[in-house]
């Protein structure tokens, strides 16, 4: 399979399409349990961000289970009201619908509703609520308001989810993860012909309650706040002046019971300076709310197909150093980015060079992207020097066929995607610990993925049967984890416009 999995990934990463964002590290079929990792430090997990919405990645919980599936992007859109419904029905019990409505109230202003609910036992009726097969083990809800005009723009958005699903757990024993969380966020943004400024703000509440952490862990109560702040003011036609200004606070119960709070927060003045049209050099002092004051600076050039970067910048995130022990820890990150890009293809090649916990780690990123009218091929990889970290080498790919048949009101399909990661095996996914980490000293191994997809689209309808795990060995992403088995499910959308 090996020798397989390596001439497509070749394939890929000679056409591919750039896929950009964190590493996504997800262990189940249907990423339930998903994970991101920062593509610049592989030893933490990114926030996701959606939307004004900012979901905690440092605390334990898997954001890949708040995800509501993108599920417009295939279609063209021109109206002012769209409906949609999206049904999943597949092996052992699997079911997911979405329902969502997008409608223009004026012409500057917008309302989005979006839900979704899963079922999904699993093959061993393991993986849904206790004592049940058919309850939902996940429901998201969104609400999303938009308003702009040619100064000014407002947005604010409300989510729920709610999750109680069992663990995929390697010896089959029952643990479950419930979690309710209730989210806002909000956005101000304004533009004039010498400021830009943008205000943003989130606030997630959760209640987890999982039955695979240790007594003093089974209830907890967590707040997540974030606040930024970016303006730009033009001081002549070369030359802006940047002041930014970035928060995070992350309340918690600790194993005690007591309640542990963490904050860091950041404070940037710069300048940007336009060398020539192809050459800005910035230059900045940003202060932390450790008193560490940093300087920043960066270099770029680029051309109609091409760009060169370099870029200093100083960190800061929220770290388990221990199943018990959250810290706030800052680095400096060193970064390099090559790009060479035309209307159809762009390849990108990004290093970082940082210093965490006392480790001196290298990251290479390439990516490269081919995007026709019938034809997509993308890969993004990731290659780092860490010997602590979940893994060495990860790569994701996608590739998606859809020709345009002449005096034919739908287009065929066939879409292919997946992950190859080499494991370092000195530190693995445990979903029962405290920080989902275990540390062993366990032999290198390597996961994979391969998924796949047919179907037909419509002007306003789509219809697909999808494989997950296709013809690809069963893998597991650690050993405490279960292995990634195939599961076969037929996908509908449908639109409806006004």
């Amino acid at each position: 399979m090996s020798k397989y999995l390596l001439i497509f990934v070749l394939i890929a990463f000679g056409n591919s399409q750039n896929t950009g964002g964190s590493i996504e590290f997800n262990p189940d079929q249907l990423g339930q349990s998903t994970f991101f990792i920062s593509n610049s430090n592989p030893y933490i997990f990114d926030d996701l961000e959606y939307r004004t919405l900012r979901f905690e990645g440092n605390f334990r919980l898997p954001t890949g289970s708040t995800l509501i599936p993108d599920v417009l992007s295939h279609f063209e859109m021109d109206t002012s009201l769209t409906t949609y419904f999206n049904w999943n029905q597949g092996d052992y019990q699997f079911r997911q619908i979405q329902l969502g409505i997008q409608t223009h109230i004026q012409e500057n202003k917008s309302i989005e509703l979006a839900g979704l609910s899963r079922s999904f036992p699993g093959r061993y009726s393991h993986l849904g609520p206790e004592g049940t097969s058919t309850d939902n083990v996940l429901q998201n809800y969104l609400l999303g308001f938009r308003r702009a005009d040619e100064h000014h723009e407002l947005e604010f958005d409300w989510f729920y989810h709610k999750e109680n699903t069992g663990l995929p757990i390697a010896d089959f024993t029952y643990f479950n993860r419930q979690v309710e969380s209730f989210l806002i966020g909000g956005a101000y943004k304004y533009v004039s012909d010498n400021i830009k400024s943008e205000v943003t703000s989130s606030v997630q509440v959760s209640k987890v309650l999982n039955q695979g952490w240790v007594s003093f862990w089974n209830i907890q109560n967590t707040m997540s706040k974030w606040f930024t702040n970016t303006t730009q003011y033009s001081l002549n036609k070369n030359l802006d002046y940047h002041f930014k200004v970035n928060y995070k606070n992350l309340e918690f119960q600790n194993p005690t019971g007591d309640t542990q709070e963490l904050t860091y927060s950041t404070v940037y003045n710069g300048v940007k300076w336009k060398i020539s049209e192809s050459s800005i050099l910035t230059a900045g002092i940003k202060y932390s709310n450790n008193s560490k004051i940093s300087f920043e600076c960066g270099y770029q050039f680029a051309s109609r197909i091409f760009l060169f970067d370099l870029h200093r910048q100083y960190l800061n995130t929220f770290y388990h150093s221990s199943d018990l022990l959250v810290k706030t820890s800052g680095w400096f990150d060193n970064s390099a980015t090559i790009r060479l890009q035309t209307a159809v293809f762009q390849t990108e090649i990004t290093s970082h060079q940082i210093t965490f916990e006392g480790e001196d780690v290298w990251i290479i990123n390439p990516k490269i992207d081919l995007t026709l009218p019938w034809l997509s091929i993308s890969l993004q990889s990731s290659i780092n020097s860490a010997d602590s970290s979940l893994f060495t080498n990860y790569s994701q790919y996608k590739v998606k066929l859809s020709p345009y048949l002449k005096n034919k009101p739908f287009r065929p399909f066939i879409a292919v995607d997946g992950i190859y990661m080499k494991s370092t095996g000195f530190k693995v996914l445990d979903l029962l610990t405290p920080d989902q980490f275990t540390t062993i000293n366990y032999d290198e191994f390597e996961h994979s993925t391969l998924n796949a997809s047919v179907g037909l689209l419509f002007e306003k309808f789509e219809i697909s049967f999808n494989w997950i795990q296709f013809i690809v060995p069963v893998s597991t992403a650690s050993p405490y984890i279960m292995p990634i088995e195939p599961l076969n499910y037929l996908q509908v959308t449908w639109l409806f416009t006004d």
